[in-house]
């Protein structure tokens, strides 16, 4: 992969990331997500999904109530 696509996955992940922070903490509690409380491994294995958003792992994208589908980006 280019350099400049690497980049620009990290950087989109970056972004995710401090979304999904403060998307978590922003939740309300009356269960506009079902696994908002889920606790998620802190690995890298991106996937895409049908927001166009790239999440670090399919966990983050549950937790997250990401669209589905969701694919994984291949390195």
């Amino acid at each position: 992969m280019s350099r400049r696509i690497r980049i620009a996955v990290l950087l989109t992940a970056a972004a995710v990331v401090v979304a999904g922070s403060l998307a978590l903490s922003m939740a309300s509690g009356t269960g506009d997500c079902p696994t908002k409380n889920r606790v998620c491994p802190r690995l890298w294995d991106p996937v895409l999904c049908a927001d166009g958003v790239v999440y670090d792992n399919p966990c983050f994208a549950v937790v997250l109530c990401a669209p589905k589908p969701c694919v994984s980006v291949e390195d």
